[in-house]
């Protein structure tokens, strides 16, 4: 019996139809209603069978689309990780390349090897630099200023977004110095420093800033002093102190008496003194008030104010001082 013939069996059987009659030779009887109803019956079968395949066709077809899909946005996904991973990879050498400047020549040499406009690596300030982690960056307080490197501590007791302006420890750094040392900058900015007077006057004229004075003595007692605003003037002013906002801390007022007050250093008398009598740059006038950049004591290491504080506080022995502005 052929294949078509079987079949057809198979389907009278099922279907208890009568006058049927199947055997192992070539012939095969069907009559009167019961082959309409077979004929009836395959039809059916075989619209269904192509209702399926359709059916299935379809599915396949939107499961194929569906699977380029997800494999087109695997592959972006792909894409923006290796690129995420690059541009981290990136970032991360920058900013060890950047921890490793200490000075104008190496900020040169830096941008002459990496071909980077420094304008699009820096930041107007820390507060804007968006950072968690504290070290150097490049500062551009306008588009109209060279960018310079300055020290960002983004976590402290007072929050992040501060630019360390001075200094001091125990490490013997001359505070000495003459007025072009004062207003350019001396000393390393993870270090001891001064920061430099015309770049104070570019931030400080250019957007609102706080001031924030932390001083630490050999006993291990620590206070600090907090204005809510700070700005000094240009050079052709003598970089007078002309604003300082309103006080809060643990010290005294430290500041207060100084506004309006021109630098002073060794070389550039500002204020009532003789030449040579104040040691170190500040706003003095005289020099017997508060500089926080004055000298050392003479048989330590450790630094001498004249420095009025509330009774616990040495201050004939301060062991660490630092100096900080925040964009308000």
């Amino acid at each position: 019996m052929d294949g078509s013939k079987a079949v057809l069996c198979l389907v009278l059987i099922s279907l208890h139809t009568t006058n049927v009659q199947c055997t192992k030779g070539t012939s095969l009887s069907l009559t009167g209603f019961g082959f309409e109803v077979i004929v009836a019956k395959l039809e059916y079968l075989q619209d269904k069978l192509l209702e399926t395949e359709q059916k299935l066709s379809k599915a396949i077809k939107q499961q194929n689309r569906t699977i380029e899909r997800q494999l087109a946005a695997l592959q972006a996904q792909s894409h923006r990780t290796l690129s995420l991973q690059t541009a981290w990879a990136q970032q991360g050498k920058l900013w060890n390349d950047i921890q490793a400047l200490s000075s104008k020549e190496d900020i040169e040499r830096f941008k002459l090897g990496t071909g980077l406009d420094l304008a699009s690596i820096s930041s107007r300030s820390c507060k804007a630099a968006g950072q968690e982690q504290s070290g150097k960056f490049l500062i551009q307080p306008t588009e109209h200023d060279e960018p310079f490197l300055g020290y960002c501590v983004q976590q402290s007791n007072f929050g992040g977004g501060w630019l360390v302006i001075q200094h001091r420890n125990t490490k013997r750094m001359n505070f000495n110095r003459n007025w072009s040392e004062y207003r350019n900058g001396f000393g390393r900015v993870d270090g001891e420093f001064w920061f430099g007077l015309e770049h104070l006057h570019r931030l400080t004229s250019a957007r609102q800033y706080e001031l924030l004075i932390e001083l630490e003595d050999a006993s291990g007692n620590s206070v600090h002093a907090r204005y809510s605003s700070f700005e000094i003037g240009s050079e052709v002013e003598q970089y007078s102190l002309k604003k300082l906002g309103n006080y809060t801390g643990t010290a005294d007022d430290l500041m207060s008496s100084h506004v309006g007050k021109k630098f002073t250093t060794k070389d550039r008398n500002n204020g009532t003194t003789r030449d040579g009598d104040c040691e170190g740059g500040w706003w003095m006038d005289p020099c017997r008030s508060t500089n926080i950049n004055g000298p050392r004591k003479s048989r330590s290491s450790l630094l001498r104010f004249a420095l009025m504080y509330n009774g616990a506080f040495s201050i004939s022995g301060l062991l660490f001082t630092k100096l900080m502005i925040r964009e308000v």
